[in-house]
């Protein structure tokens, strides 16, 4: 399995700088495929199968070639992972 990317110092600023922003309808940043699967610690890869050949981790939006993310929708998928108690063993 490959490691989940990592990105330069600078580009780890640039990415909090834009993320600081309070996220609305009218203002939610778009990040693209790199920034998203840093966000939900994933390797880019995934997000890409999931695209192509399903099952689909993230709703997105294709902007000409560009494929871009939606914060909230990032953020509402690290949500509905959230485990807040111990699931029973059967």
């Amino acid at each position: 399995m490959p490691n989940p990317p990592t990105l330069t110092s600078d580009q780890q600023a640039a990415l909090l700088a834009r993320l600081q922003v309070q996220s609305t309808p009218l203002n939610d940043p778009l990040l693209n495929t790199s920034e998203a699967a840093v966000l939900l610690g994933i390797a880019p890869i995934r997000l890409a199968r999931s695209r192509c050949l399903g099952p689909l981790l993230l709703p997105h939006l294709k902007i000409g070639f560009s494929v871009r993310y939606k914060y909230s929708d990032c953020m509402a998928f690290l949500n509905a992972m959230r485990v807040t108690e111990k699931q029973p063993t059967p």
